[in-house]
């Protein structure tokens, strides 16, 4: 307390403690009685203020509440911290959730992308495959082409037919046609007629025949390139190649399917859908592998008909002549 400061007692206000009526001073106006004394903080008023200041007053309630203010601020900060930690507590179980649940979806999405690389592995491997095969596949054009050198156009005094090479050495070639196309010259006792093929001619002579099979075996002194007699018998719908010369066109060439085997008169033969006409005779119906399955030999005429072509079967070629 400064030196110069005044004592000022505080006024007593309230009920009389002896009559019971309210007062406003330390003697009561009822009764006249005085009020006990009652101690109060002593105010220091500074000389010349113009105010008093309180410095301090204690009647023991301060302190209470200054423990209960810092009861409650350490709890408001205990909550506070218990809150930020479950919060940050939270935060971490959210994080490590969303964390795992972003490795399971990476490893399912990993799982889909090895599945789908085996997949496209297996794709590409069955599209090789598919691709071999279809390379693999014989191409009729070249099996055309291949053949072509071995076919030739039978040219005699009555007609045309076709023939092609069986067989061949360096003593020369024999070629198979059928007898029907030599038939008139071998009647009138000629053995020779001419074979050609593009601008080459050559003599051939008849050497064998068997007119019950309707075939013939040619001759030449040259060396000719062969084909190849099939050793299977073809499976009906097999497509088929057929050369030859119809109506003196020498390398005609045709395709079909084996339609059917019958057998005529006792005679096996080949039914092809291939379009043939005079001067196939002859000539020989092949697979595409280039060996021949069969002999041209005729077809049905008749009103509507259409692709009913008929071959000699190559079995019965190789049974009826020492050729095969």
């Amino acid at each position: 307390m400064q030196p110069d400061a005044l004592i000022v007692p505080r006024q007593q206000a309230g009920f009389c403690t002896g009559c019971g009526q309210p007062r406003s001073g330390p003697v009561c106006n009822g009764c006249g009685r005085v009020a006990p004394a009652v101690p109060v903080a002593p105010v220091a008023v500074a000389v010349g203020a113009s105010a008093p200041v309180v410095v301090a007053e204690n009647n023991g309630r301060g302190h209470r509440g200054l423990r209960v203010t810092a009861v409650v601020i350490a709890a408001v900060l205990l909550a506070t911290g218990v809150g930020l930690g479950v919060k940050n507590l939270g935060d971490q179980n959210s994080t490590e959730e969303a964390l795992r649940l972003s490795a399971a979806s990476n490893a399912e999405l990993q799982r889909k992308l090895d599945s789908l690389s085996g997949s496209t592995a297996t794709l590409t491997n069955q599209i090789a495959s598919l691709q071999s095969k279809v390379d693999g596949q014989p191409d009729p054009a070249k099996v055309a082409a291949g053949a072509q050198p071995s076919v030739f156009t039978v040219d005699t005094a009555t007609g045309t037919g076709s023939a092609w090479v069986v067989s061949s050495d360096e003593a020369g070639s024999e070629l198979i046609t059928n007898y029907h196309v030599v038939k008139e010259t071998w009647r009138a006792g000629g053995r020779t007629v001419t074979m050609i093929r593009d601008d080459a001619e050559y003599t051939g002579t008849i050497e064998q025949v068997e007119q019950a099979a309707d075939l013939a075996v040619l001759s030449v002194g040259e060396k000719l390139p062969a084909l190849p007699i099939a050793e299977k018998k073809p499976a009906v719908g097999d497509p088929v190649l057929v050369l030859g010369s119809p109506l003196g066109l020498g390398g005609t060439v045709t395709s079909g399917i084996v339609s059917a085997f019958r057998t005529a008169d006792g005679t096996k033969e080949m039914q092809f859908s291939a379009p043939i006409s005079p001067g196939n005779s002859g000539g020989p119906v092949i697979n595409l592998n280039g060996q021949v399955i069969g002999v041209s030999v005729a077809k049905y005429v008749a009103d509507g008909a259409e692709g009913l072509g008929i071959a000699i079967p190559a079995a019965t070629l190789c049974s009826v002549l020492s050729v095969c």
